[in-house]
């Protein structure tokens, strides 16, 4: 990410470029969960059973709603064939957003653990001199 104008390697500052990326992100999880409400709300004969939501025909839909969405809304329309079709595809991509979800949770923990280190080092330097 670039530093902002004015700002130096010893003294960085990223503040305006992160807050623009971090409001558009703030915008798409407000919209794209609205529209996921939306859509579960739109589903016929959905029922909570104690800590599980069931629905017609597919019991346990609460840890696979989106692809029983994709399912139900495309089937309805194209037929069932494509719509199983399509709850396959969006099943797969959601798994592979996951992964690709995992790779910048896995390099940032690497940076955490090693500005740490530097922090802690340079205590240990602090506190022996």
């Amino acid at each position: 990410m670039p530093l902002d104008p004015g700002s130096t390697e010893i003294a960085p500052s990223v503040r305006k470029t992160s807050t623009t990326a971090t409001f558009v992100v703030m915008v798409e999880v407000c919209l794209f969960t609205a529209l996921y409400g939306l859509a579960a709300h739109a589903l016929v004969g959905l029922h909570v059973v104690e800590a599980d939501v069931d629905a017609p025909g597919a019991p346990g839909v609460r840890d696979y709603m989106l692809r029983y969405m994709g399912q139900i809304f495309v089937g309805s329309t194209l037929g069932a064939g494509i719509g199983h079709l399509f709850a396959v595809v969006v099943s797969v991509v959601f798994g592979l957003l996951l992964l690709w979800a995992i790779n910048p949770a896995v390099v940032d923990l690497i940076a955490i653990q090693f500005l740490m280190a530097r922090i802690f080092g340079l205590r240990l330097t602090i506190n022996w001199s």
